[in-house]
């Protein structure tokens, strides 16, 4: 069962969370854990993107953190449901991944990935970040869950470019 509250003081501590202010690849690892944990995915990617161009990836299984192979963000961004979700600037479900078109099967996500969708988190027009969720059990996401993640994008894709800023101009 999903808890609001709970997630909304998640996203709160998340925000003012001091550390994460000038960290970008801390606070898109929080955010991907928070909202894997929260929706009760499998796993799930997060893609950060800078003048149409994906300057950090990360994918995480349940609690662990790997590198995401260049191959596969390129091919996932280019044709699979994370790229429908860039060009149609929205959230994309994909209840089973098994009948959907858009989705690209990378071959080793661990468990089949059977439910899966795909947020983009958007800044004053520009799509700053996609995060994408999977689950290996069929119409596991409903559009409840695709409200919720949406919200969750909505209310930190501000503290998330304030971040990421902050982050280039400490690197100058």
């Amino acid at each position: 069962m999903i808890d609001l509250q709970r997630i909304r003081s998640l996203r709160k501590t998340i925000t003012n969370d001091a550390k994460l202010r000038h960290d970008i690849k801390a606070m898109s690892s929080q955010v991907l854990a928070l909202t894997i944990k929260e929706l009760g995915a499998n796993n799930g990617s997060f893609f950060l993107i800078e003048k149409n161009k994906i300057t950090f990836q990360l994918l995480a299984y349940e609690s662990s953190f790997v590198k995401v192979v260049e191959y596969k963000v390129k091919e996932t961004m280019t044709k699979g449901l994370s790229a429908w979700a860039y060009h149609n600037r929205q959230g994309a479900l994909s209840s089973d991944t098994r009948k959907d078109e858009r989705w690209i099967e990378l071959g080793d996500e661990g468990d089949e990935v059977h439910s899966a969708m795909a947020i983009p988190f958007i800044f004053f027009d520009e799509i700053i970040a996609i995060i994408t969720l999977h689950h290996n059990t069929a119409q596991f996401f409903t559009e409840l869950h695709l409200a919720i993640a949406t919200e969750i994008s909505n209310d930190l894709v501000g503290t998330l470019e304030a971040v990421r800023l902050n982050s280039q101009i400490e690197q100058q």
